[in-house]
């Protein structure tokens, strides 16, 4: 399965998934999934952590939220496949 980084956006499954800028004082970053023919919106998801990266694995987007979860988004729906909880730092 191909994997994809993105810095700022990843393409898939028709869509193209970035990630809106963040002001100063913001707390999240809101990705926008966009409809690769038309440029209408298709899905947001408002909960991902700042200066994080999208990383695209068939199907699935994987980010962390503000409370450091991962969560599996997939790609076409922005519906949440899965949420794994942070790894322990103690």
């Amino acid at each position: 399965v191909e994997v994809k980084f993105g810095a700022d956006g990843v393409a898939a499954n028709g869509r193209v998934i970035l990630i809106q800028p963040a002001t100063a004082d913001a707390t999240a970053q809101t990705i926008i999934a966009l409809d690769g023919a038309t440029g209408q919106e298709v899905w947001r998801f408002a909960d991902m952590q700042l200066d994080d990266y999208l990383l695209r694995r068939g199907e699935c987007l994987f980010i962390f939220n503000t409370a450091g979860d991962l969560l599996s988004l997939d790609v076409a729906s922005g519906r949440l496949l899965g949420t794994y909880p942070p790894v322990p730092t103690a």
